[in-house]
């Protein structure tokens, strides 16, 4: 008589109190992702400051502090991309009246997902397998005569799809820019890339020797096809080290050339 005082939760109140959770918990790893990114953006920055003042011992800590934010951003970025796709599924289930069965793929995908987070940010893993459980424990008490787990499809027009979603990306830039820069690499010891902007007129906008030292750090770069080493940039343009990186720094802040890490 007890029993049956409490009824099982439908198939749309579970799919939407896991739904819930799911979006709780990627609100927690996007707040993390946020926190991050500003660390990496402040780590650059200090690397690029060593680099300017010759302090390459500093310089190194700091690039070896931006790698492993870099890394743990890019674990963080594929989960919230699998959480996100599987609120999505949820609700796609929902609309086509599914049956709790058909979460069992969900539980298997949470289960990857908590591996997935669980060095870079054991809480967030814990949750993430509590809710799995819940799914597991309701699929325990759930009778599925014959019923087996929804093969996921694999469908032939999401390529296309995408393809158009570049195009249309593409058709959008090209409205905007009309005339993207040329991409050039430039690689060196103290590594620095860069791409030449299509604006190739000469800056007269300097006073004395900085117009002129910009100037020409910019023609070696188009020279060199962008293939720029400070050091021997510095030797032949006659130039400290220091001035020619001081000089690929201000052409990227105009906009003439992109700095890349």
């Amino acid at each position: 008589m007890v029993r049956g005082m409490f009824r099982r939760p439908s198939f749309h109140e579970l799919a939407g109190q896991i739904s819930r959770m799911l979006a709780s918990q990627r609100g927690r790893l996007r707040l993390a992702m946020r926190s991050l990114e500003r660390q990496r953006q402040r780590l650059w920055k200090l690397c690029l400051e060593a680099v300017s003042a010759n302090d390459y011992a500093r310089a190194l800590v700091y690039a070896n502090e931006l790698s492993v934010v870099k890394h743990v951003l890019q674990v963080f970025t594929q989960c919230d991309i699998l959480m996100e796709r599987l609120i999505i599924r949820l609700d796609m289930l929902k609309s086509l009246n599914a049956v709790v069965s058909d979460l069992a793929p969900v539980a298997s995908e949470l289960k990857v997902l908590s591996k997935h987070v669980a060095k870079v940010m054991p809480s967030l893993s814990y949750e993430l397998e509590k809710i799995g459980d819940t799914i597991s424990d309701v699929l325990s008490e759930t009778s599925v005569d014959a019923l087996e787990p929804p093969t996921p499809i694999d469908e032939p027009g999401s390529e296309e799809i995408l393809s158009e979603a570049r195009a249309e990306l593409e058709r959008r830039m090209a409205e905007k820019f009309p005339t993207p820069p040329e991409t050039v690499d430039v690689h060196s010891g103290r590594a620095v890339a860069l791409a030449l902007g299509a604006d190739e007129q000469a800056s007269n906008d300097y006073g004395g020797g900085e117009g002129e030292i910009l100037e020409r750090v910019y023609s070696y770069a188009k020279m060199k096809g962008g293939d720029v080493d400070i050091a021997e940039c510095a030797s032949e343009l006659n130039l400290p080290p220091e001035r020619v990186l001081w000089a690929l720094q201000r052409l990227s802040q105009e906009g003439r050339v992109e700095l890349r890490r």
